[in-house]
């Protein structure tokens, strides 16, 4: 607010400079009019300086970044361009041809100067905007606007270390698509594309703010929880997950239903860095590849859980 009411002041007191000089001008600094004091040398001196220093202004107002400054000089320019005409005219007297051709040059020469500013201006946020997206693109997929990998771990790294302050624990979840060769061969590659995109809007609706998801690489996807107080709350965090990817995928006017494997980690039980607990929860989401996709898998576990079972474990964890 207070930079905004600056500018307003500093615009209000270049107008009046501006208007104070066309005035002294008109009544006082001509010699066709017969209320001028000075004579004709000193006349076309001070003539010469007024109009320079309205040129000055009216380039300092075009010069600035507010909107409407440009408007303003032109319409300065515009008034004293008419006052030096009808001066002219009303007097017989070529005293203000000088002034009259300096108002419009100056005219000409700020209407290029907002031409190239606004061009400029143009370029600049064009820039911006290719900066913002390779600073999106640097840590985010380009597909499914999740982190990605490196981005993923740097997160991941920093909540450890929140983590090792608090005491509190974080689940890895390691997540991958069931037989997503087949659904690129079938259904193409846009399908699969979709399903990806599609599955990751669905997981962040039910993930806490502070949770993270990344696309790790293909078809897997890394979403680690944080501040994990019971084994029975990750479960049911897990069984949200869980529901929002059981639901059909419409591809091409078709239903699809699709399955994933999963892989959880929880630190600091089974590791403390980030490249480890990542592996943990990688190696439990291949067990339960192994024991037939469409599982949940704990590090370390006996056996990976059937994801139509996983209900009923999750109940009995609580």
């Amino acid at each position: 607010m207070k930079k905004q009411a600056m500018h307003y002041i500093v615009v209000m007191l270049c107008i009046l400079a501006y208007l104070i000089m066309a005035y002294f001008l008109r009544n006082y600094a001509s010699t066709g009019n017969q209320g001028g004091f000075l004579n004709l040398k000193e006349a076309s001196v001070v003539r010469g300086i007024l109009t320079q220093l309205q040129m000055l202004i009216s380039v300092f107002l075009v010069l600035k970044k507010e909107k409407g400054t440009y408007v303003i000089a032109m319409l300065l320019n515009c008034f004293s361009l008419v006052s030096s005409l009808l001066f002219m005219i009303h007097y017989k007297s070529t005293d203000s041809l000088p002034g009259i051709i300096s108002y419009l040059g100056v005219m000409g020469i700020i209407s290029l100067m907002n031409f190239y500013k606004l061009k400029v201006a143009k370029q600049f946020k064009m820039l911006k905007e290719n900066e913002l997206q390779l600073e999106k693109m640097a840590f985010q997929d380009t597909l499914t606007d999740a982190l990605n990998r490196n981005a993923f771990l740097k997160e991941l790294d920093k909540s450890l270390k929140n983590h090792r302050k608090t005491g509190n624990k974080l689940a890895m979840i390691y997540l991958d698509v069931d037989d997503f060769k087949l659904i690129n061969d079938v259904y193409g590659h846009y399908a699969g594309d979709l399903i990806l995109e599609t599955m990751v809007k669905r997981i962040k609706r039910v993930l806490r703010k502070e949770d993270r998801i990344g696309r790790l690489g293909g078809d897997e996807i890394g979403i680690f929880l944080v501040n994990i107080t019971d084994s029975g709350k990750l479960s049911t965090y897990i069984r949200e997950i869980q529901l929002v990817i059981q639901q059909p995928f419409e591809v091409d006017g078709k239903s699809l239903n699709q399955t994933v494997s999963i892989g959880v980690a929880v630190y600091p039980e089974v590791a403390d860095s980030p490249d480890a607990l990542l592996k943990r929860a990688d190696d439990a989401m291949y067990q339960a590849k192994r024991e037939g996709k469409n599982r949940i898998s704990f590090f370390p576990s006996a056996k990976p859980i059937p994801a139509e079972e996983f209900e009923n474990y999750s109940e009995r964890k609580e």
